[in-house]
C-alpha cells in the first residue's frame, strides 16, 4: 500500500480506535483504569516510558520506578503532559527491601496499586557478542534485575491486591 493510501487507513482493533497518518498513534483506548493506581518498572525511559504514558492517558495515577537518576524529572515530566498525578522513585529491583519501601512511599503518595507493569531489564552490556563470548560471569546482575527483580514485585504487590481482591 502507497503511504498516500495509509494515510487515512484506520483499523479498528475491539474497542481501541488507531488512525495511521505516517506513524501509528492511538486515538482512543478506553480500558476504565481512570483513578487507579499504576506503578511501572523501568518507567522512566524505553518501553515502561510509553506503558506509563498510555496509562496516565487513561486518567491512572502513574508511579514510576527506575535506577535511573531522572525518575522523578520524567515523573514530573508526565504530570504536566496528562495532568495526572505521578511519582517518580528511584529503586533497584533487585534489592527486595528496596521495593518494598518504595511501594511503601508509592502508597503514601498515590494510594494503594492497583496494576503493576514490569518493564525494567537489562543486558549483559557486551552487545554484539554472540552468546559463546560471553561467560557465567556476564550473567548475574542480568538474571537479578530481571529475573529477581520481577520476583521482588510480584512478593511486595500480591498481599496487597490479593488483601483488596483486585488487581493486576
Amino acid at each position: 500500500m502507497q503511504r498516500a493510501q495509509a494515510a487515512e487507513l484506520e483499523l479498528r482493533l475491539g474497542n481501541r480506535y488507531c488512525a495511521v497518518r505516517g506513524e501509528v498513534t492511538i486515538r482512543t483506548m478506553n480500558l476504565e483504569l481512570g483513578g487507579n493506581v499504576a506503578v511501572v518498572t523501568g518507567g522512566a525511559s524505553g518501553i515502561g516510558w510509553a506503558c506509563a504514558q498510555l496509562l496516565a492517558s487513561e486518567g491512572c495515577r502513574v508511579a514510576l520506578w527506575d535506577v535511573s537518576t531522572r525518575t522523578k524529572e520524567m515523573a514530573t515530566a508526565l504530570s504536566c503532559e496528562v495532568s495526572v498525578p505521578s511519582h517518580g522513585q528511584v529503586v533497584d529491583l533487585s534489592d527486595a527491601a528496596a521495593v518494598e519501601t518504595a511501594l511503601r512511599d508509592t502508597e503514601t503518595v498515590l494510594g494503594p496499586p492497583s496494576h503493576l507493569v514490569h518493564a525494567a531489564a537489562i543486558g549483559s552490556g557486551r552487545f554484539g557478542f554472540p552468546f559463546t563470548n560471553l561467560q557465567p560471569g556476564d550473567w548475574p546482575r542480568v538474571l537479578e534485575v530481571n529475573i529477581m527483580g520481577m520476583v521482588h514485585a510480584a512478593h511486595a504487590f500480591a498481599p496487597g491486591m490479593m488483601a483488596r481482591r483486585s488487581g493486576s
